[in-house]
């Protein structure tokens, strides 16, 4: 697999919409970093680590604006990381714990599903090819419609 080309300047948009994934994926791998498990993303850590986002941005765009970088892409550049420290505002530390806790039990619910697939389908997808397996699990997952790349 490969990265597509990308850009995190590119759009204001891109910037605000992606804010919050941006903040919960680099809080989780912070604490994953200080050998902390996701349980330690308590209210009190998502406050600090939310200002300390909130003050990186911050340098980020004092460090681009005294940079010798192109003046168009410079703006485009300052308003992305304006836009997401504005969306930024908006993200509470009660989000993010509630957003993580809905997700381990997401992860739960969702290995519990796959579990009783298996256990009821098992014998019957023993006798099916790989093409027949890959057709039926989709079907059952109501995922009929995606296009599916196997390795064989």
């Amino acid at each position: 697999a490969e990265q597509a080309k990308y850009d995190p300047f590119d759009h204001v948009i891109r910037a605000e919409l992606e804010e919050f994934g941006d903040c919960l994926a680099e809080g989780v791998f912070w604490l994953l970093d200080q050998g902390d498990g996701i349980g330690n993303a308590t209210f009190g850590y998502w406050e600090e680590f939310l200002d300390l986002r909130r003050t990186l941005v911050e340098d980020v765009v004092d460090r681009v604006e005294a940079s010798g970088i192109p003046a168009e892409r410079k703006q485009a550049m300052i308003d992305a990381l304006i836009a997401a420290r504005a969306r930024s505002e908006l993200i509470k530390p009660a989000t993010c714990v509630d957003y993580l806790e809905a997700w381990q039990g997401d992860r739960i619910q969702w290995g519990e599903h796959v579990t009783a697939l298996r256990r009821e389908h098992q014998s019957g997808l023993s006798r099916l090819n790989q093409s027949a397996r890959l057709a039926k699990a989709l079907s059952e997952l109501a995922l009929t419609e995606c296009s599916c790349l196997t390795m064989t």
